[in-house]
């Protein structure tokens, strides 16, 4: 479901849309820990919801199917963008190293860096693996296709692992939500900066943005039912 949201809808509205999770996460675990929602919960959850439908009203949406991901100038882009994340992740890797206490936090905001390259590289994968498996490719979209292969397995290992490491030492209710921050954010500059998408509107622009706030206040708002979750597994 997830790459066929990319094709239809693209990588900037899917970090939004798939917050929805923490509906469920939310609901569901009212069940499993026999706990009823409190206020603050049911605040977190009308604002996913707010945000859902914003995000969806924004129009932000990339067609992957007739982009040309072969264009020189989104190839020096994407080149940009993954440098651009790769040295924060390098800065917050040496600055936990370096200053212990925020450790937690440095961590979980890798893993969530992380994860948002592999939402844009996940768009350049889909653009090329049909003509790979159909033999029909030209070198650069066998070079592109592996890159992007190589580039989503090792982001999920490492995302992964800087999560894990983030639950040993910090905040447990507060991992998730600060690793939603750059899952969240990125998207936006992504459709505009390296897809050089133009936005339907100046609205289009308010709604995203204002939905990706409200996602990011409810993941805080829905930490400790995360961590409830955790505790019984």
């Amino acid at each position: 479901f997830f790459m066929l949201a990319q094709v239809y809808i693209g990588p900037a509205l899917i970090p939004g849309l798939m917050a929805v999770g923490l509906i469920v996460l939310a609901i569901g675990s009212v069940k499993l820990i026999g706990e009823s929602l409190t206020r603050t919960e049911i605040i977190g959850i009308t604002l996913i919801m707010a945000a859902i439908f914003t995000i969806t009203f924004s129009e932000l949406v990339i067609d992957i199917v007739v982009f040309d991901f072969l264009e020189t100038g989104f190839l020096m882009r994407v080149a940009i963008f993954t440098f651009a994340i790769i040295a924060m992740i390098l800065v917050l890797e040496a600055s936990h190293r370096r200053w212990i206490k925020i450790r937690a936090v440095a961590r979980a905001l890798i893993s969530g860096l992380f994860i948002a390259m592999t939402n844009y590289w996940i768009a350049v994968l889909l653009a090329t693996i049909v003509h790979v498996f159909e033999g029909t490719f030209v070198l650069l979209e066998l070079g592109l296709f592996a890159i992007s292969a190589v580039i989503l397995v090792l982001d999920n290992i490492f995302a992964l692992g800087a999560l894990q490491s983030a639950f040993l030492s910090g905040q447990a209710n507060l991992i998730i939500p600060i690793q939603q921050v750059p899952i969240q954010i990125t998207p936006g500059f992504v459709f505009l900066l390296m897809f050089l998408l133009p936005a339907p509107s100046v609205l289009s622009l308010i709604l995203f943005f204002a939905g990706v706030g409200m996602i990011v206040m409810s993941s805080f708002l829905l930490g400790r039912r995360q961590v409830a979750l955790e505790s019984i597994k």
